[in-house]
């Protein structure tokens, strides 16, 4: 007896129906895919039960939602709980409802279904502003570090390593961590040690090109007040008086002095001010001493012009901090005057009494120098894209336990080990089919993006042994680009190929040739880690600031190529696709039988004295299960 349940309601079946469900944790013939089990598609009346689980879908005036949310699936059969955390599957609705259920990796990725690294991650920890002190720092860094290699800029400048021309690169296994725990899964490592040391560069210019446009320009006009209690006792923000004249190109104001960021990128602040206050005593003379001005993101202090409220006079020149941060679309940027209530003066205590104010000119620039925003360029890399990258190089099959919402990741090493076969003989019924060809051809490729589109560096081959399928197929292609071997750049004591970011433009001005370099977009690469020890030189040209150290981290590209993944971790395929074969088998199962059936092992029938991996098993109430076997040759 079948029984389903929809979102908790118990669908009210004829005694006709019949469910067939297909286990299937991937398709061999389209190992570049991940697979769900799913039932075949069926229809139930509408009956008024059975309308109301649906919320009246199909029938005239309804405003029904359940075809565009996600609808919880029980299956049983015999009292066992075939399926129990379906996706049930709405499908164009005619005289009956109709649907089907789909389990396994459905869970997981339809929560990633549409969403992309950039727009759907919090990636603050990966953003940062350039400077030679944020390279340094990052060699230590968890989430990001500027490995040195040849990106195709100018990377050396008097000997020293020019970090001018380094682009960051951001951990695999960070943001790996982030997306499971975004979408609240867990994951297990045991087979994905491939991750560690594993990086992503940035990929495009951030120190090139760069651009300061001004967006937002603030002013206070000569203002003095004797109405101190309205500013003291200690600080007090620029809404004590609004803005005289402001140009908003874009942003905007709240509360007529509170500045709006406008989008998500590095932000240049420059604030010039002149302003004092006088500090009064009976019987002495007043002290002019200039107060402090504070910039403010979201309540919290970026940037000052400080006061040290000296022994000395000062005058209320002008003076001026400017600094570059990224911000994010939304923040508030405000002013704040610090003012003490009084100071101490060779023993005597002078009270604020008043506050001059001659200038205040606050402008804003939205910037790219040298500022790192990793939302930005991720916006279009899809999370199920980065993730079938590193499935296709790992060769593992992606298993979710429903009860524990972790996603386990299988070799296919553990579904050829006949140590761990289990034994069906008892359930073979005979043999109904067997074929010799597959979707794959002769050569199958792994193909990397290139800068050359000739160029095959780092590309991967899977080979099948059958002359009557067709020459080439591309079984994946990656959104990741290959680095230019055959370029070794030398940096004094260690080498690097190249990882192309910039390309060198030349002209000739005059008999005098001039090198620029143009900043690249869309270059992703992936690369490992290699610490050097020694002393290194660092310096950058623009800032005009160097330092030394004793340990770099470089770029190198082992294991990171379809070239080596494929001789690494799909050898052995070939005990699948030397004397290919496909055998149908009719099977006569029990409902434990089925619920037993474990995909990520392998199948024996002593009946045929072979090994199989099951592709597909289906299992129908009454009926026999015509499965679908890859046999295992022994090499």
């Amino acid at each position: 007896m079948v029984e389903l349940i929809v979102n908790n309601n118990k669908i009210e079946l004829s005694k006709e129906t019949s469910i067939k469900y297909t286990k299937q944790i991937s398709d061999i013939f389209d190992i570049a895919s991940v697979s769900c089990s799913f039932t075949n598609s069926f229809e139930f009346d509408k009956t008024p039960a059975n309308s109301q689980t649906m919320q009246q879908l199909g029938i005239s005036g309804d405003s029904s939602l359940v075809p565009y949310q996600k609808n919880n699936a029980v299956l049983k059969v015999a009292g066992f709980d075939l399926i129990s955390q379906g996706w049930f599957d709405i499908l164009p609705t005619e005289e009956n409802y109709k649907g089907r259920i789909i389990d396994g990796m459905i869970d997981f990725f339809k929560a990633i279904e549409n969403k992309t690294m950039g727009n759907d991650l919090n990636l603050s920890n990966f953003n940062h502003e350039k400077t030679l002190d944020t390279v340094i720092a990052s060699f230590t860094n968890q989430y990001y570090q500027y490995l040195i290699a040849d990106y195709g800029g100018k990377n050396l400048v008097d000997s020293k390593i020019n970090i001018d021309y380094l682009a960051p690169s951001f951990s695999v296994k960070k943001l790996w961590d982030l997306i499971f725990t975004t979408f609240g899964f867990t994951c297990n490592y045991t087979n994905l040690s491939y991750l560690d040391g594993l990086y992503i560069t940035y990929p495009k210019d951030v120190s090139e090109g760069q651009t300061n446009d001004l967006i937002a320009t603030l002013v206070k006009n000569p203002y003095t007040t004797r109405l101190m209690s309205h500013i003291g006792p200690y600080s007090y923000p620029m809404s004590q008086y609004f803005w005289d004249s402001e140009t908003i190109v874009e942003g905007s104001l709240i509360s007529d002095w509170k500045y709006v960021i406008p989008e998500t990128t590095s932000y240049n602040f420059d604030l010039t001010v002149a302003m004092y206050c006088y500090f009064r005593r009976v019987n002495y003379y007043s002290r002019q001493i200039d107060v402090q001005i504070d910039i403010l993101k979201n309540g919290v202090k970026i940037g000052s012009i400080p006061s040290a409220f000296a022994e000395s006079d000062t005058t209320g020149e002008e003076r001026n901090t400017a600094f570059n941060l990224p911000c994010n679309a939304g923040d508030v940027i405000e002013l704040s005057i610090f003012v003490p209530h009084y100071l101490g003066f060779r023993g005597k205590t002078f009270y604020a009494q008043e506050w001059k104010h001659q200038l205040t000119d606050f402008k804003i620039y939205k910037t790219d120098l040298g500022t790192t925003i990793l939302e930005n360029e991720l916006k279009d890399f899809s999370i199920k894209d980065f993730i079938k990258e590193q499935l296709w190089r790992t060769g593992l099959t992606p298993i979710l336990n429903k009860e524990t919402n972790e996603v386990d990741f299988i070799t296919l090493d553990s579904r050829l080990d006949f140590d761990n076969a289990q034994d069906f003989s008892h359930t073979f019924v005979k043999r109904t089919g067997e074929s010799y060809q597959s979707d794959y051809a002769q050569k199958n490729t792994f193909k990397l993006k290139k800068n050359i589109d000739t160029d095959t560096t780092g590309d991967g081959y899977l080979y099948v042994p059958n002359v009557n399928l067709q020459d080439e197929k591309t079984l994946a292609q990656s959104k990741i680009y290959a680095p230019d071997k055959k370029i070794v750049t030398s940096f004094g004591s260690f080498s690097t190929n190249q990882y192309k970011i910039w390309e060198t433009e030349t002209k000739d001005n005059d008999g005098v040739i001039e090198i620029t370099y143009k900043g690249l977009s869309g270059r992703f690469y992936f690369v490992r880690k290699q610490e050097v020890s020694g002393s290194f030189d660092l310096i950058s040209e623009k800032l005009v600031d160097s330092d030394t150290v004793s340990n770099l981290p470089i770029a190198i590209n082992t294991d990171t190529l379809f070239e080596e993944a494929i001789f690494k971790n799909y050898a052995e395929y070939q005990k699948i696709f030397t004397n290919f074969r496909i055998h149908n088998i009719d099977m006569a199962m029990t409902i434990n039988d089925f619920m037993g059936a474990d995909l990520t092992r392998p199948f024996y029938f002593k009946q045929e004295n072979a090994y199989y991996i099951a592709n597909k098993i289906p299992f129908e109430e009454g009926e026999k299960s015509n499965g679908e076997f890859i046999k295992i040759n022994k090499l």
